[in-house]
């Protein structure tokens, strides 16, 4: 079921539109644009309904910070009908624009509408605790913000996040790296590989959730 965040600051439109949803989709309401970034990197994210009014903040700017690390569909959902204003949404990253008032079912058949033209590429993404792991891009996000690692670190990053919760053993790394590309890894090798793709990943602020049993393997935890 795909999952929907709704921002609005307005207590009544967002349960209302919470109420209308949720039969269909698995829905969350933000207030505004600090509780829906938080919950947005930390938690995978079909869709999002935006209105442009945030209180003190704007809603064209949350759209362009999402904009910049994530590619969910953004339907702007506002009273302003006016050129310039449906300009602006666009410009800064949305997808649809739809003026209140508005029925029901106009809005399920554009978040369809959304949601079908990316459906395609939802298994692409995996996200966890803020980090983001593009198979499609072989690249590697965390707390928004680009990791460079090589093709076999990031070898070892898909690895571990399509199985995390389990502990992988250091054999089974190397022998994944092996037929991956072609190559022999030696153990020392291994933990140059595993210590630097960790500080690396250390330098975007959140805490490496890759944790090292001694002497057996790796696991990420989550």
């Amino acid at each position: 079921m795909a999952r929907i965040m709704i921002v609005d600051d307005d207590e009544i439109i967002r349960s209302s539109l919470l109420k209308l949803l949720e039969k269909e989709y698995e829905v969350y309401g933000c207030k505004d644009s600090e509780q829906a970034w938080q919950y947005l990197v930390h938690n995978r994210v079909d869709l999002c309904i935006l209105d442009v009014n945030l209180g003190k903040d704007s809603g064209y700017d949350l759209c362009r910070k999402i904009r910049a690390g994530y590619t969910i569909p953004i339907i702007f959902v506002t009273v302003a009908d006016d050129e310039e204003s449906l300009e602006k949404g666009i410009l800064s990253g949305g997808d649809d624009y739809v003026t209140k008032p508005f029925s029901l079912k106009e809005l399920k058949l554009r978040i369809m509408a959304q949601l079908r033209r990316v459906s395609s590429t939802y298994h692409d993404l995996i996200v966890n605790d803020g980090w983001v792991v593009n198979l499609s891009e072989h690249s590697l996000r965390g707390n928004d913000q680009p990791v460079e690692i090589t093709s076999v670190e990031y070898t070892l990053v898909q690895k571990l996040i399509e199985n995390r919760g389990c502990l992988i053993t250091r054999e089974e790394l190397i022998d994944t790296i092996g037929e991956e590309h072609d190559t022999f890894v030696e153990d020392n090798t291994l933990s140059v590989y595993m210590s630097r793709l960790r500080n690396r990943m250390k330098q975007t602020g959140l805490k490496c959730p890759i944790e090292t049993v001694r002497g057996i393997g790796y696991r990420w935890k989550g």
